[in-house]
């Protein structure tokens, strides 16, 4: 919704912070904001309720088609591909991230579209359309920074990468890695901007936490079990993980279904010689083995490991490492149809199998019981609409009037779901939620945010704000280039304006571009992403251009 605002403002510009939450900070720089996104596209089109809508529908789409033209470049058959299909679709970590509000875990989904795209660019038969299909990966590999996916960008960087291996293996060459090293590139330098913000800013707020741990390799595999072909245990799995908070079922549901180990039993019933060892298929157990002993390095502390992972930069500000078994999703899909579709069994009892699993699947998702947690992860979306309507209507002019906070009536700070919703009613929460200063905002300085009003609410609690329309000699909030930038700002993290810079302020407050100085690195990769941003899609616009020539051609031939 601020992304809403800021381009009915200010258009394409870079929306660099914002004054909506937590009294002033970095936007465009926090790995999970989405301005240059689809997501922010629907939003600016639609209403919160129907672009949310419409979003799941969108992923829900592109997750079943992408994983369908996936396989199908391995050579797996239509019904064989509608089940690998059917079980990306209905994975728990898209579902349950979608349920909870997760939309930085969403983009996960684009991974078998990114791989389709990058597969595509290296068949020979299409090489002279080759560069524009590496043109299309690089520009969904973009899409995985800017669509807010920057805390699990190493999940899906290892998901990629194995997939592209599955390939390389059974096409029996690695030259496809060289299109995926072109891919990977392109796309970090359209990307450049926001990595290297978001690099800086990560690095003015380290965050430390003890990683999770389950207690026994048992617990994990019990654990994995569950979370990925029956229903998580929330009460099992944390009484097995060593962490700081207790996690709800979102954090643990990977669901597949059953229908893999179903697979595993009927081949191994009707197809005893497909589970017979070579040299070849033996290097496909390798990377399975590799695969799998990937999250167990994550979540299971057996060689004293983690002092070693405390040191390496990224992963040491990571602390739900059972996030890692993400990874598994693919894999397990991939195994599934390959199992199916490599067995002795006849043609079309194989459709017919292919067919009875789709079923089971939706039938084991149908009679989950989610009553109480879909109840749980609700969310009051009046506010929103509400405000985009009279946005949208012209009937209020998006402002902020200053910061705010609420407070319990013992003095305490009340926690509630909205508590990021108080810019619709113009007011900035100090008490925001913001990850990046910590989950309690240990990391954010607050104590320069000073409060002249005071407000007793109908429930008792005290909502404290300052109004810069009557306090306007007292007024302060923060200066948030002094949180990304403080060094080239002469500021520390925390600083507010200054009185001789009221006016700067103000345009802030109005959702107003600011002028702030850049550390030179950025600049550099500012201008590195916008030409790369063109030099792309002028690319991708000429090869368009040159397939509908080619098409009219033929046609009129």
């Amino acid at each position: 919704m601020f992304g809403k605002i800021w381009f009915e403002k200010n258009f394409l510009s870079i929306p660099w912070f914002t004054p909506s939450f937590c009294c002033g900070i970095p936007f465009y720089a926090d790995p999970q904001s989405t301005f240059y996104s689809f997501y922010q596209i629907i939003f600016i089109l639609f209403d919160p309720i129907y672009s949310i809508k419409l979003i799941v529908l969108i992923l829900s789409l592109i997750s079943y088609f992408g994983m369908f033209l996936m396989v199908r470049k391995f050579g797996f058959s239509k019904y064989t591909s509608l089940l690998c299909a059917s079980l990306f679709l209905f994975n728990g970590f898209f579902i349950y991230r979608s349920i909870i509000g997760h939309v930085a875990y969403l983009s996960y989904i684009f991974v078998p579209l990114y791989c389709f795209f990058l597969i595509k660019s290296y068949e020979k038969k299409l090489h002279k359309y080759s560069i524009f299909y590496l043109l299309l990966s690089s520009i969904f590999f973009a899409n995985f920074f800017h669509s807010g996916s920057g805390p699990i960008i190493l999940i899906i960087f290892t998901s990629i990468f194995f997939i592209i291996l599955f390939y390389a293996h059974f096409q029996n060459t690695l030259k496809i890695f060289l299109n995926f090293f072109i891919s990977l590139l392109l796309g970090f330098l359209i990307s450049l901007s926001k990595i290297v913000s978001s690099l800086f800013l990560l690095s003015n707020f380290p965050r430390e936490y003890p990683p999770t741990e389950f207690n026994s390799f048992l617990g994990f595999l019990k654990n994995f079990f569950l979370s990925f072909f029956l229903e998580a245990d929330q009460k099992y799995f944390n009484e097995n993980l060593t962490s700081m908070i207790s996690f709800g079922k979102h954090e643990m549901e990977y669901s597949l279904s059953i229908v893999p180990i179903l697979s595993l039993f009927l081949i191994a019933l009707f197809d005893k010689k497909f589970f017979k060892i070579n040299f070849r298929n033996f290097n496909f157990l390798i990377i399975l083995a590799i695969i799998f002993l990937i999250p167990i390095y994550f979540n299971i502390n057996f060689l004293n490991q983690y002092n070693l992972n405390s040191q390496i930069p990224v992963i040491k500000s990571t602390w739900v490492q059972f996030r890692w078994m993400a990874i598994y999703i693919i894999p397990i899909i991939f195994l599934t149809g390959l199992l199916i579709e490599n067995s002795k069994i006849n043609i079309r009892y194989k459709n017919l199998i292919s067919i009875g699993f789709i079923i089971i699947l939706l039938f084991q998702n149908f009679i989950k019981d989610n009553k109480n947690y879909l109840q749980s992860a609700s969310y009051n979306i009046k506010d929103s609409y509400d405000f985009n309507e009279k946005f949208e209507q012209g009937q209020i002019k998006a402002r902020i009037n200053g910061p705010s906070v609420l407070l319990n009536k013992d003095g305490t700070i009340k926690k509630i779901s909205t508590r990021n919703d108080t810019f619709y009613f113009s007011y900035s929460s100090l008490m925001c939620y913001q990850s990046l200063f910590g989950y309690n905002l240990e990391n954010l300085n607050k104590k320069n945010i000073k409060f002249y009003s005071k407000k007793i609410l109908g429930d008792g609690s005290i909502l404290y704000y300052t109004d810069i329309n009557r306090n306007k000699n007292e007024f302060t909030f923060f200066k948030p280039s002094c949180f990304l930038f403080p060094d080239e700002n002469n500021c520390l993290p925390g600083d507010v304006f200054k009185k001789d810079e009221f006016d700067k302020m103000v345009n802030f407050l109005n959702y107003e571009k600011i002028d702030f100085k850049q550390n030179k690195i950025q600049i550099v990769s500012n201008y590195i992403s916008f030409f790369s941003i063109i030099f792309t899609f002028a690319l991708i616009i000429y090869y368009l251009i040159y397939f509908i020539l080619s098409l009219s051609r033929k046609i009129n031939f």
